[in-house]
Order: C-alpha cells, then structure tokens, then sequence
C-alpha cells in the first residue's frame, strides 16, 4: 500500500519520472488487436471481400 501511494506521488510530483513513464512503450500491444481478429476471421469465412491490412509493429 505504501509502495503504491509513494510511487503514484512520484510520478504526481517529478516530472522527469512522469515523462519517462508516459513516453514507455506499451508491452500489451495498441488495444487493436480485437479488431484485427475480427477482421481476419470475417475474411476468412467470406464475409469481408477485402483482405485485412497485414499488421507491422513499429
């Protein structure tokens, strides 16, 4: 608990420790890949003509 509450006011209070959080790259992806599965499988089962962009990670 104290960990937490010590962490959170650091990245509140030190802008340098903020900066580097916000600018971190996000090890779960870009919140698309639902979308992306649901594209390919509409594809797959012909219910989409065009063929799904193929992903490319930065």
């Amino acid at each position: 608990e104290d960990n937490i509450y010590q962490l959170t006011k650091q990245l509140l209070t030190d802008q340098d420790e903020y900066r580097k959080m916000s600018q971190a790259s996000n090890p779960y992806g870009d919140g698309w890949a639902s979308r992306r599965i649901a594209e390919a499988l509409l594809y797959s089962y012909g219910y989409r003509r065009a063929r799904p962009d193929v992903f490319k990670d930065k």
